[in-house]
């Protein structure tokens, strides 16, 4: 699975000098870090709930909540929580997948600090990824697959869960 991005403000990319903290690949290339910066609350108080329906029958619910408080606006809560359901894109495929994140911040004069948590999940059942051997592709490459389908039809089903707490 790839990250959830329903919590995520920007992703930056910081390469060159940052290779001196995380390090360089053993190939010699330049190495580099990814910053992943997290919603936070506004000024301005924020409510946003979505609905919608994915493919043929992936429902989906979305909600996007952020306010401040404090005399002065300095403590800040910001909510992203997100719910999918459904069958997947191939034929037979079931997913599921939540979201839940917390942004926790507080800005005064001489101190900010913040605080993340976060909670991810992702199940598909019904699945079977791409695994094809070279043998037969000396003297013709294979056709390609259906893209409704199973990469390999007729196989049990590859199953997968991930889960992913900070």
């Amino acid at each position: 699975t790839g990250l959830s991005t329903e919590f995520v403000e920007r992703v930056e990319v910081l390469k060159g000098a940052s290779a001196l903290l995380w390090g360089m690949s053993p190939n010699g290339a330049v190495g580099g870090a990814i910053n992943i910066v997290p919603k936070r609350a506004g000024d301005e108080p924020l409510t946003r709930l979505t609905v919608g329906l994915e493919t043929d029958s992936v429902l989906r619910g979305q909600a996007d909540v952020g306010r401040r408080f404090g005399s002065r606006g300095e403590w800040g809560v910001r909510f992203n929580g997100s719910y999918n359901q459904g069958d997947g894109y191939l034929d037979d495929q079931k997913v599921k997948r939540h979201v839940g994140a917390v942004a926790l911040d507080y800005r005064g004069e001489r101190l900010r600090a913040t605080l993340d948590l976060f909670d991810l999940g992702d199940r598909t059942r019904g699945a079977m990824p791409l695994g094809i051997g070279i043998g037969n592709w000396l003297t013709r490459l294979p056709d390609p697959p259906k893209g409704s389908t199973n990469m390999q039809p007729g196989s049990p089903g590859w199953n997968a869960t991930t889960r992913d707490r900070k």
